[in-house]
């Protein structure tokens, strides 16, 4: 079993993610993805909406692994 494990990706900082994404079984979530206030209020904002956009690119990849655990906060 491969167990992949990415932290503090403050997306609403960086963007989604770029490049090739691990392969593995399981992937960990350890906190300090996104903001997530931006997940749960539709908001007209730009910056908000950029971070609904890279979370769900972000899920869309989740979707690669038997099983995904993600931890809120840090």
């Amino acid at each position: 079993m491969k167990i992949v494990y990415m932290s503090d990706l403050h997306q609403e900082f960086n963007g989604p993610i770029k490049g090739r994404f691990p392969k593995g079984d399981v992937l960990l979530l350890g906190g300090d993805i996104t903001i997530a206030t931006s997940l749960r209020e539709p908001t007209t904002t730009l910056k908000y909406q950029q971070i609904q956009t890279s979370f769900r690119g972000l899920l869309e990849k989740c979707k690669n692994f038997s099983r995904v655990y993600y931890i809120l906060g840090n």
